[in-house]
């Protein structure tokens, strides 16, 4: 599950660079703690969001809600791809797993 979800993320980045229609300049530099945390749980959070939507559009029977998390997956990637290049630029690591408390969810719903 680990290695797809690698796997879903960079064929998501990849698809979702050429529909990105802006980037916000970004000074290089240190970030501050309120802003390190709020990509941190932001990041947190987009793993769990991005695995669900891969889990929606695997096993959903409507095609509406797979093609809303086909959605959300675009959208994650695009925003991932933004958080990733801004905290790369601050010399910043951003979450690429699942905190423990978001496998358990997962795991919940994989039952």
């Amino acid at each position: 599950m680990k290695k797809q979800f690698v796997v879903g993320i960079a064929l998501a980045l990849s698809l979702g660079t050429s529909r990105m229609s802006w980037s916000a300049p970004v000074a290089a530099g240190p970030v501050a703690a309120t802003d390190s945390k709020y990509l941190v749980a932001n990041a947190q959070g987009s793993v769990y969001d991005f695995s669900t939507a891969e889990l929606a559009v695997e096993k959903a029977r409507s095609k509406a809600v797979q093609n809303y998390a086909l959605r959300l997956l675009d959208d994650h990637a695009r925003l991932n791809k933004m958080m990733l290049k801004l905290a790369n630029q601050r010399g910043l690591l951003l979450p690429v797993t699942l905190a423990d408390e978001d496998k358990t969810k997962l795991d919940s719903l994989m039952a």
